[in-house]
């Protein structure tokens, strides 16, 4: 089983290999870790998550909302179902935009049992 006493499975450390070697990058005598940390030092990476949440996002046209949006995209239709203009009839469900035009539209129904929603289409 595995010697060197570590039970099964251990492999033992040879600890007279140099390493040095092996923790260059590209051969430059720069090691990884201090290549690593002077990278991270130069580079913001706050700074450029805040600048990419505080850009605005327009708002949506008028289109059936896709099955697999990005990201900028999803976040916008939830706000603007949330924010503006909702109407809601006993057969239909509109979403509107800032100006109050309709974006997009889902039939509904309501059989006193069941409340069924389909996808939300462009009008």
């Amino acid at each position: 089983m595995g010697g060197g006493g570590g039970g099964p499975g251990f492999v033992p450390v040879d600890r007279t290999r140099d390493v040095t070697a092996e923790n260059t990058l590209f051969g430059s005598g720069e090691r990884f870790q201090d290549f690593f940390n002077e990278g991270v030092e130069q580079f913001d990476f706050a700074s450029q998550i805040n600048a990419a949440l505080d850009t605005a996002i327009a708002e949506l046209g008028v289109a059936t909302p896709a099955a697999t949006p990005n990201i900028r995209t999803g976040l916008m239709l939830l706000y603007m179902a949330l924010r503006n203009k909702r109407d809601t009839t006993a057969s239909m469900d509109e979403i509107h935009n800032n100006a109050g035009a309709v974006i997009a539209d889902a039939a509904v129904s309501d059989d006193t049992v069941t409340f069924s929603k389909a996808k939300y289409v462009a009008p």
